[in-house]
Formats: C-alpha cells, sequence, structure tokens
C-alpha cells in the first residue's frame, strides 16, 4: 500500500482546491493546524452496568464480552468507570437479542443495577495531531456543540490520542456534525 511505502496521498474536492494531505507522520510545525476527519453513525443503544468493586474483578470483562459474542452482538464501543462499564451496542441486532443478553448479563455478572438507553448517535474526530491539539481541540468542540444547543451523552479519547468519540442524542446527529465541521473547518458548509 502506500501508505506502507510512505507515499503521501492528497484527497481534495470540488470546494477546496489545495486538499488535505495525508502522510505516515505529523510534521512537527503541522500540530499547529491539525487536520480531523469528522464521520458518525445513528441509531445505538447504551448498556450501563453498575457493580461495587467492578475494578477489582478479575475476568470481568471477559465473561461480559462472552456474553455478547454468545448472542452473536457486536460492542460498538466501551467506556467503563471504577464501577460502571457502557456498552455501546447497534440496536437492531441488540433489540432481537435484547431480553436473552440481559438474562445472561443479570445470571453471569450480577449486576447492583442495570438500565439501557436508546437514541444514540456516535461521532468520531479523527487524525493525527488531535491529541496534540491539546485542550485546543476540545475547547473547540464543547463551545461548537455548546452554542448549538447540543448535550454531549458521552465522550472518549482514544489513548493513543488519535480519535475523539462524542455520543449525541440521535434528533441532534445533523446539527451536531454541522457544528463539528464548521467549528474545524471555518465557513464551509457539512453535508451530512
Amino acid at each position: 500500500m502506500m501508505k506502507d511505502a510512505g507515499i503521501p496521498i492528497r484527497v481534495s474536492s470540488l470546494n477546496d482546491d489545495e486538499g488535505t494531505l495525508i502522510t505516515a507522520h505529523l510534521h512537527e510545525k503541522d500540530h499547529r493546524s491539525v487536520s480531523a476527519c469528522i464521520a458518525g453513525r445513528r441509531n445505538f443503544n447504551v448498556l450501563h452496568i453498575e457493580k461495587y468493586g467492578l475494578n477489582n474483578m478479575h475476568g470481568f470483562g471477559e465473561k461480559l464480552f462472552g456474553i455478547f459474542a454468545k448472542h452473536g452482538v457486536a460492542c460498538e464501543h466501551c467506556l467503563s468507570g471504577i464501577y460502571k462499564m457502557s456498552i455501546v451496542i447497534k440496536t437492531p441486532l441488540f433489540d432481537i437479542r435484547r431480553a436473552e443478553v440481559l438474562d445472561d448479563v443479570r445470571r453471569v455478572i450480577e449486576p447492583d443495577s442495570m438500565t439501557v438507553e436508546g437514541g444514540l448517535s456516535l461521532i468520531a474526530i479523527v487524525g493525527e495531531g488531535v491529541s496534540e491539539a491539546g485542550k485546543g481541540m476540545f475547547e473547540k468542540v464543547f463551545v461548537a456543540l455548546s452554542r448549538a444547543g447540543i448535550k454531549v451523552r458521552m465522550v472518549d479519547q482514544g489513548s493513543d490520542g488519535l480519535n475523539i468519540i462524542l455520543g449525541v442524542d440521535d434528533f441532534d446527529y445533523e446539527s451536531a456534525v454541522k457544528a463539528l465541521y464548521g467549528a474545524m473547518i471555518k465557513n464551509k458548509e457539512a453535508v451530512v
């Protein structure tokens, strides 16, 4: 592949004469101006599991993800805290297997509490240099969404610093993408 050979790729559109140069590594001088891709999808559920002592349980993740694997339900994203884990799941397949999955989670995991929320959209801001932009990137993101009146239900940054994942209500998806696009690429219209 061209990427593996270190050959840069330039992607352009009718609206952008210069386009975007994709290279294997971000040059030091380019950290000031980060190019990011914004992509997303609608129609997710979130399974919230709370269990005291979760952070000290050996094999918890293996047991939980084993339940999803057993039922053929893929987990799109996972967020965790000390006593809570939230699993983002595509709605259509989960709805078909919901009762069986939840019964197995109750039996195997024995959670202190468990809830399911629907109507979630995921939006990813991806690009090398997202982490180098530091708090400036987060400020851009949250100011743009706040000004658009959009509530952020979930936020996660990959440990590699290449992405920020946001969860918003399905009904706010298009407005959120447009607000983010406007904040990242000034004076341009987003097509959703």
